[in-house]
């Protein structure tokens, strides 16, 4: 009996690390193409802020490329954010489930009061 026990334990184990291999990995992958595309949108405004030199002031060319070198944090705290709001839907929609699940029979029942 606790052989079973251990194995059955061992076997979730296995498939909850397997999950959380996965979630990893896509989280990865989700950061890898922020930061591609975020690198080229930096790459768009250096380029635009070389070709425009004369016509735009230093103190501006600076301001933007600082706030464009924030850029991939942002781009990452969104996907995180919609990802939460995302997990907090589901497990609202699992609970509004829940509530429509009839109710099990009294514990007491109409024999039970006449003993």
């Amino acid at each position: 009996m606790q052989k079973q026990f251990v194995e059955r334990n061992e076997k979730r184990l296995d498939n909850n690390a397997g999950l959380f291999i996965a979630a990893r990995s896509a989280n990865a992958w989700v950061n890898m193409h922020l930061e591609f595309a975020s690198v080229i949108f930096m790459a768009g405004c250096m380029a635009f802020i070389v070709a425009v030199r004369g016509l735009v002031e230093p103190s501006y060319a600076a301001m933007c490329l600082g706030n464009v070198m924030s850029l991939p944090v942002v781009m990452f705290q969104l996907a995180l954010t919609v990802s939460d709001v995302e997990n907090s839907m589901v497990s609202f929609e699992r609970q509004w489930a829940l509530t429509k699940i009839e109710s099990e029979a009294p514990m007491k029942r109409h024999k039970d009061e006449l003993i």
